[in-house]
């Protein structure tokens, strides 16, 4: 339990110290285009045109979507069981379902780093991991910066993200 609140009271500090951040218009236009980035709405369509304008991205495909059922099922699954409140109150509506308002773990982290991992085995070139993990640290500090999640939520998030990836391309 001492671990837990420490943990807490470190994200609770860089909360408040990103919050700082908030004031800025112009980085925060920044952070939500980062953060729009990981979402599904713009996820899903990018994968179906991958998958049909190509058989060569079949396999990645595969793999891409197959991540993406399994990462969603833990992470709403933790998210239900934790129920840990965002920084600031979350945005409920038809689009936002119920666990939708909880924090812990990172959605938006862990599908940045599932996507970092799956890009980095595939593409053999020297820019090409490197270019996906720093966008993927961009969307999880822009997780922060929107004050939609703390550090920990993102951390937990991308290792989640990253080892389901690479569970999935060891054995597919």
């Amino acid at each position: 339990m001492e671990i837990m609140a420490a943990i807490d009271g470190y994200d609770r500090k860089t909360a408040v110290a990103l919050k700082s951040f908030s004031k800025t218009p112009g980085l925060i236009t920044g952070m939500r285009i980062a953060t729009i980035a990981a979402s599904g709405f713009v996820c899903f369509p990018i994968y179906a045109a991958l998958l049909l304008m190509s058989n060569q991205n079949a396999h990645l495909i595969q793999i891409i979507i197959a991540a993406e059922c399994i990462q969603l099922a833990v992470i709403v699954t933790l998210k239900k069981l934790i129920q840990r409140p965002r920084p600031e109150v979350a945005q409920k509506g038809p689009f936002y379902p119920e666990w939708n308002t909880y924090s812990f773990p990172s959605l938006h982290a862990s599908r940045a780093f599932m996507l970092a991992a799956i890009i980095g085995s595939f593409y053999y070139n020297y820019w090409a991991f490197p270019a996906a993990l720093a966008a993927a640290l961009l969307i999880a500090f822009s997780r922060m910066v929107l004050l939609k999640h703390y550090l920990s939520d993102v951390l937990c998030g991308g290792i989640i993200g990253f080892l389901i990836s690479a569970i999935l391309m060891t054995i597919l």
